[in-house]
């Protein structure tokens, strides 16, 4: 028995696990996520008008398209579909994780460390329900890595080539991924290696590969009429007001944003070093956001297990690894001084190329501590930790969908389809279908908001301090009257009122 459990690849276990703990999630977080609605929308226009349309509409569009074929072939609808396509996406990304740390380390144990790690890790799974295309470029640039990997070790063309392809289905889902196709295979040329010369004509022949492929592309987008050019602009133009905007702060002779730090009299002297300033202080953000996106228990065990454990970066797979990690943390850092924030779902391109360290070094450091006097009490701390890390994973403590749907109930049964309403909750302008533009909501409203909408609107807000604040303002000036309130016993989560005439 024992034998039969040793020779079962624990990537088929961990891909069931996978599509469980999503079944899970779904079940357990209904209502969707904010830019849920705008694939829903854009998987509309697939459906409408077709592929070439929907990537007019949503420059990446390769994910709602992969919700309108699932909808247009089961009959479901678009919202489901969508939880389906990252389910299969996010089986993916886990069968890629662990292969990829199994290139560098292949043993049963590191397998096994691998899958808990992935199917574990809080910052990932938690947005397990999110309607997002992040799984989707996560899953394809993983397997880009792998066969990076292979490519290092053998130079097969075909490797060469499934880094390329993979790498750019990655692209449809997030244009970062194009980074990747000219730096990640400089890893081939890592210091130290021994036949530096053939690594050479290896890089040289995979990127004239890489040419060759891209070049070839186009032709087959075509046929199919995408514009994939224009909608890479379109993605890329998005990023050019950030960037005009920074170069003018950072250049101007008496910059509003050095005289805002520094201070009239001290910018004369100190707003030449604005640019370091700005350099040190986004560094700082992203570190933090980092330490967020990893989690305290994961890197209290990472720092102590690479404390007791050594790792070799001779290893090829290691090197590209590691080039995916350093290219990972490189477009974080620009990203960060382009926008000026950051989210913590943002991270997880480098959480995920740093996460096959960390399996390494906790694989190192269970050798010796088999016979560490305190094993007991290691082994229990280790076990706390992924207990941790599985019920903040797992265990959502999100919104509650049953006042969302009463309040949709309440607008099916007390307004007629052509009546005005307006809203903050994009859950309910879209199941309730009385609102065109339900991917244009917005969370954020103001008193002001609320004074612009026609005599007679219903408005249909979800509370919060904020808007609590806005509708108090409201009802300051009889500007709307309460017509009801979810739930109706406890503190409202959904409120309704109609709009009055000034």
């Amino acid at each position: 028995m024992g034998r039969q459990w040793r020779d079962i690849d624990i990537r088929s276990a961990a891909i069931l696990i996978s599509l469980l703990l999503s079944v899970w999630h779904i079940l357990g977080n209904p209502v969707p996520n904010t830019d849920a609605f705008d694939y829903v929308r854009t998987a509309h226009v697939y459906l409408d008008h077709g592929v070439a349309a929907a990537f007019q509409w949503y420059p990446s569009a390769a994910y709602p398209v992969l919700m309108g074929m699932l909808s247009q072939v089961t009959g479901i609808n678009l919202i489901l579909a969508g939880q389906l396509v990252n389910a299969a996406l996010f089986t993916v990304l886990v069968y890629a994780f662990i292969t990829l740390v199994l290139e560098i380390r292949n043993t049963p144990r590191v397998a096994l460390i691998a899958a808990v790690m992935i199917l574990a890790f809080p910052t990932l799974n938690e947005y397990r329900y999110y309607l997002i295309r992040d799984f989707g470029f996560l899953a394809f640039i993983l397997l880009g890595a792998i066969e990076l990997t292979r490519y290092n070790k053998s130079n097969a063309n075909r490797h060469g080539i499934g880094f390329i392809v993979w790498t750019l289905l990655a692209v449809l889902f997030r244009a970062e991924a194009l980074i990747y196709l000219p730096l990640a295979p400089l890893a081939l040329l890592s210091i130290g290696s021994s036949n530096w010369g053939s690594k050479l004509r290896a890089l040289l022949k995979l990127e004239a590969t890489l040419l060759a492929l891209t070049l070839a592309t186009f032709p087959i987008l075509s046929l199919l009429e995408v514009d994939f050019l224009g909608a890479l602009q379109r993605m890329l133009a998005v990023y050019m007001p950030f960037l005009t905007n920074s170069v003018a702060a950072l250049s101007a002779q008496n910059s509003p944003l050095g005289i805002a730090i520094f201070g009239e009299y001290a910018a004369n002297f100190s707003g030449q070093y604005l640019w370091a300033f700005m350099l040190a202080g986004f560094s700082t953000i992203l570190l933090i956001k980092l330490v967020s996106g990893f989690g305290v228990p994961i890197l209290l065990l990472y720092l102590y297990a690479y404390k007791r454990s050594s790792l070799e970066f001779r290893d090829p797979a290691l090197r590209v690894t590691l080039a995916y990690m350093i290219i990972a943390f490189g477009i974080l850092l620009a990203f960060l001084a382009l926008t000026r924030f950051i989210t913590t779902r943002y991270t997880l391109l480098f959480c995920l190329t740093t996460l096959p360290f960390l399996v390494l070094t906790i694989d190192s450091f269970i050798e010796p501590l088999q016979r560490s006097t305190r094993r007991k009490l290691l082994q229990g701390v280790l076990g706390v930790l992924v207990l941790f890390s599985v019920v903040d994973a797992h265990i959502s403590f999100g919104d509650s969908e049953r006042s969302l749907d009463e309040a949709v109930q309440w607008l099916s049964e007390n307004t007629e389809q052509g009546d005005s309403v307006f809203t903050n909750s994009n859950y309910v302008a879209y199941f309730s279908g009385r609102v065109e533009g339900y991917d244009l909501i917005n969370r954020y409203i103001s008193a002001e908001d609320i004074s612009n909408t026609s005599f007679g609107t219903i408005v249909v807000l979800t509370t919060s301090r904020s808007i609590n604040a806005e509708i108090e303002k409201s009802l300051e000036f009889q500007r709307i009257e309460l017509l009801a309130a979810f739930p109706t016993q406890d503190e409202p989560e959904i409120v309704i009122y109609k709009r009055l005439g000034n």
